[in-house]
Parts: C-alpha cells; structure tokens; sequence
C-alpha cells in the first residue's frame, strides 16, 4: 500500500490510501472520483495510478497541463516509489509508502528527518536526543484515536506536530482542519465551531458549515486554545463528550466523528487555577499531554535546521543555493532563539535577501546581541556584566572555535591559523573546555 501525500493545493494535508488490491486510481477535478483534486488547472480525468509487476506506476491521460514526476514531464507509464513528488495542476503530492491500514512509517536510523512527506518549510528535522523523543512520541500517538495537548512556546512548532500526528494516523485520507482560536472574535467563535443555520443571527443570510463538520472523518487542530472564551469552552467539553454539534439556530443535533487535537503556548493548568479555563474541560484535552521543546533545548539541531531552510528558502526566491560560513553557523548556535525556529527561518530568510554573496557571514544575520548567549550560561547585554576573565574565556573560546570550524575539524591546521604550536593549542582546548 502507498499513500499521496497532498503537500501542496486543494486538499492540502490528505493522504490519498491506494491498495494494490483494488485496481486502478484516476486523479482528477471530477467530483466523482475517489482521487478528487478540486483545481482549475487539472482535467476532469488527469491521471492514472496503477499497480502492475509489483510495481506502483502513473499514466497521463492525455491531460491539458501534463503530468510531472520529479519535475519532469511524463508521456508514458512511469514508475514511482516512495518518497517521488507528483505535480499535476497546482497540487503538489509525495508519495509515502504505508505497509497496511494501521502501521505508519517510522523513522529510519540515523536519519535527520522524519520519514513522512511534508511541506518542506515545515518538516521536522534534527539528529538531537530531545528531537528523537519527539519523533517517537508522534508515531506512538499518531495510531490512536484519543485526543491530545500540545503546549509550547510560540514559534515551537506545534501545529507540524500536529499535522504530523494527522498524517501518521488511520485518518490521513480525510481532511486537517487547522484553527487559531486567538483569531476569531469571541462573537462569532461558536459559529465558526460549530456552523450557524440561515437567519440565526443579523447577518446570518445563509447557512455556515463549522470547523467541526468540516473536518468530519480527519482531524481538527484547535491552536491557542487557551483563548477560547469561557462559554465556549463550555459548549467545546459538551462536543468532545456527545460528539454530537448543534449549529446555531439548529433545531437537531448532528453527529460528527472528529479527532481534536488542541494546543497553547500558555500553561492550561495555570489559566485553570486562575478560572480562566475550564477544569473539566482541561482534564478532556489532556488525554495525552506532551510538551514542545524550545529550539533552546534542542541546540544540536540549529545546524541541520539552518541549512534546510538556506535550501528551501534560495530556491523559493529564485537564486542558486546559498551556503553558510562557519563563523555565522556557530552564531546561530550561540544565539538564544526566544522565537524559537519561526525566528530562525526568518532570520535566514533576511540574510538570504541582505548578504552580498553566496554565503551567509556573520554580519547578515542581524541577531540581536542580548539574546546571545556567552558560555557561562548567562545572556549579554546591559543586565549582566562580564568580568575580565569571563570575557576572555568567551571572545577566545569562540575565536578558537572559529578556526577548528574554518580548519574543518582539523585540529593541526586549527592551531596554525591561530599562529600556536599543537601543544599550546591542546592546552587552550583544554582550559576552556572547548570539545
């Protein structure tokens, strides 16, 4: 079994279950199809997917825009494996190889990125130990059916988790429905929820399907939800317990099969004790509760994680790739990232646009000095003041570093750019506690 991966246009976010045992799928904007991709750009019957030979394979159909396979356009049966991206129309999809209905992919060993196809500004990668646990925390949980708090600072990540956790479960072929419950007035949050029938309200001149029904069968990712007012809250708990809506100005109740994921970047437990969220409801959403590491906890990664978007980034502007120095990468890996990785595909987004070269220096980052961090753990800046030997260990401490990094690793030819014999430079190593 595979599965296509809808990374990019209509349907983003499903993933289409193909069996070999079943025949032959066509993609295509006719509303018929099982493989319908609701855009202008794509033919009623577009393509062909097909299992033949022990193979999985993708016939054009004589389509008006073609079919691309690994950006090339195709004109006869071409074979594709797992991991092949697939562009018909304006619709982007991966394919991901499923083993059967319920096992998910899993992460392969030593790998820096997990192994299911996402948008490539939001994959989630790294080689850490505190990225590790959150590969595996996501295809343990991704199986189940229960829901799930996710908390963790702004800019952490939580809705790729969230996706992710979609996209690895049995509902990946229906819809993510993603909301930022902040965004949404509180007048108008209980229709947005839940849908509203005509003449319900001033305004109300038709009928509004709600978030709810719209994820019907697939998932739905309540972001912020600590600013989701008390009433509600009240009104959400009733759902998740009844799974059953009214619209506003419904007189029927309405069924609705949906898993909620939910997440904040404040403390629920804390706004409970403060009355401003629900107990109740707090102990439904936290069915499962995992904590988003900050880029701060997960340093190891900053590396892998400036190069992707350097990749992404240059190519989505048009220009050859860029590359980093040394110097700037071990800037990044100084700095304290209060924005967390949101802060930093900005701040190499800016450098891509400000640096004069190919390769990113030091001076096109533009990282605010307070938050960079010295190596006794404290930040600089007017609040803290490092003594002579502080500043000393931290300005050659990073200027060996520098060199080892310049010398790739080479510790000889570190210590001769730094004009010191071996053993003086071992001796450096040593007292400063460089690694």
């Amino acid at each position: 079994m595979i599965g296509l991966f809808v990374s990019k246009g209509s349907n983003e976010g499903t993933c289409f279950l193909l069996k070999s045992s079943e025949g032959r799928y066509v993609l295509g904007s006719d509303k018929s199809l099982s493989l319908h991709l609701p855009d202008p750009g794509i033919s009623s019957h577009h393509a062909e997917v097909y299992f033949e030979n022990d193979k999985w394979w993708i016939k054009d159909l004589d389509s008006t825009n073609g079919t691309f396979v690994g950006g090339l356009p195709i004109s006869r049966p071409t074979e594709i494996i797992p991991r092949d991206k697939i562009v018909i129309g304006k619709v982007e999809m991966q394919v991901v190889e499923r083993k059967d209905g319920n096992e998910v992919p899993r992460k392969k060993k030593n790998s820096e990125t997990l192994t299911v196809p996402f948008d490539p500004h939001a994959s989630i990668l790294g080689t850490s130990k505190t990225t590790e646990g959150m590969i595996e925390f996501i295809n343990k949980v991704a199986p189940l059916d229960c829901t799930i708090l996710l908390e963790g600072e702004t800019g952490t990540g939580k809705e790729i988790v969230a996706r992710a956790i979609h996209t690895l479960s049995p509902r990946c072929s229906k819809r993510f429905v993603p909301i930022n419950c902040g965004a949404i007035p509180d007048n108008l949050i209980e229709s947005e929820l839940f849908g509203h029938e005509k003449g319900a309200f001033t305004g109300a001149d038709k009928r509004h399907i709600g978030h709810f029904e719209d994820a019907n069968g697939g998932t739905l990712f309540l972001d912020e939800i600590g600013d989701l007012p008390l009433s509600a809250q009240t009104k959400l708990l009733r759902v998740l317990e009844s799974k059953q809506i009214r619209r506003l100005g419904g007189e029927h109740e309405l069924s609705v099969n949906v898993r909620v994921l939910a997440a904040s970047h404040k403390s629920l437990s804390d706004l409970a004790e403060s009355g401003d969220f629900r107990k109740d409801l707090l102990h439904r959403l936290k069915v499962i509760h995992f904590k988003i590491p900050s880029l701060k906890e997960r340093k190891q990664d900053i590396p892998v994680l400036a190069k992707h978007f350097i990749n992404v980034l240059s190519i989505d502007m048009g220009k050859k790739p860029y590359t980093i120095s040394p110097e700037a990468l071990d800037c990044l890996s100084q700095y304290a990232w209060p924005g967390n990785i949101r802060e930093l595909k900005n701040v190499i987004e800016a450098a891509i646009v400000n640096a004069p070269s190919s390769i990113i220096q030091v001076a096109d980052l533009q990282l605010t000095e307070k938050h960079v961090d010295s190596p006794t753990g404290r930040q600089s800046g007017n609040d803290s003041f490092l003594s002579i030997e502080e500043f000393e260990k931290e300005k050659i401490s990073a200027h060996i570093r520098q060199a080892i990094a310049k010398a790739g690793g080479n510790k000889k030819k570190a210590a001769e750019l730094l004009g010191i014999s071996r053993a003086a430079f071992y001796e450096k190593i040593k007292k400063y506690g460089i690694e």
